[in-house]
């Protein structure tokens, strides 16, 4: 039997495996990466939280969505910042621009 960090970082790949398809599958991976989200949401796993919500603000970037993307991303920022994952943040910052 899985233990919910498991599925957490399960849902996350599934994801990440659905954003990277050729033609990309928004839904799918939007419907993986949110259930990823509110699982992590539960357990208070904020890195895995932080990469759903950068993962979905790249998704929504490549959608053609830059407002949630804008939103997603300055959440993983600040995620990634309050938990001091400083290359992290660096890396987070120019996702959208």
């Amino acid at each position: 039997m899985f233990d919910a960090a498991t599925v957490a970082a399960g849902l996350w790949i599934l994801g990440e495996v659905h954003a990277r398809q050729d033609p990309l599958d928004v839904e799918a991976a939007d419907r993986f990466y949110r259930a990823s989200l509110r699982l992590t949401e539960e357990l208070g796993m904020r890195p895995i939280m932080a990469r759903c919500r950068l993962s979905l603000g790249v998704l929504y970037q490549r959608a053609e969505r830059p407002e949630p993307a804008r939103q997603n991303v300055a959440a993983a920022f600040a995620l990634f910042q309050e938990m001091g994952m400083r290359p992290w943040s660096e890396n987070t910052e120019g996702e959208t621009e």
